[in-house]
């Protein structure tokens, strides 16, 4: 009987998703102020975390419409794809409040949000 009930125990355990690792989420929107300076921050205060950046986009721009330089080059040193529509980041920002850009919250036991282009990041990341 108690072999039955580790062995369902075992089944059990190995099912349970693992647990998340930590990750930074970065949210902004077109016209996030300081959006190169915060990008450049976040990623180093990321560090080994997951890094995840959220664009938000706020309101359709009126055709034409071209980014400002300044974004294009932030988003450029992401080095990677940002979606114009991202399902999952708009849930994440709901989920986790976000009112303003730039916001970042870290998730790893609890989640920690701040927001504002003054971001006190060594405070961010030791919280958990």
């Amino acid at each position: 009987m108690s072999a039955a009930l580790g062995a369902a125990f075992f089944v059990l355990a190995a099912r349970a998703p693992a647990p998340e690792p930590p990750t930074l989420r970065l949210f902004f929107t077109l016209d996030t102020p300081d959006l190169a300076r915060v990008i450049r921050e976040a990623r180093k205060a990321a560090g080994a975390d997951r890094f995840r950046p959220v664009f938000l986009l706020d309101q359709w721009p009126r055709a034409p419409f071209e980014p400002a330089p300044e974004f294009l080059e932030a988003v450029a040193e992401l080095g990677q794809d940002i979606p114009v529509i991202d399902v999952e980041g708009l849930d994440l920002a709901r989920r986790f409040g976000v009112r303003s850009t730039p916001c970042v919250v870290r998730t790893g036991k609890r989640a920690h949000r701040a927001s504002g282009t003054r971001i006190d990041w060594k405070e961010l990341i030791a919280c958990d």
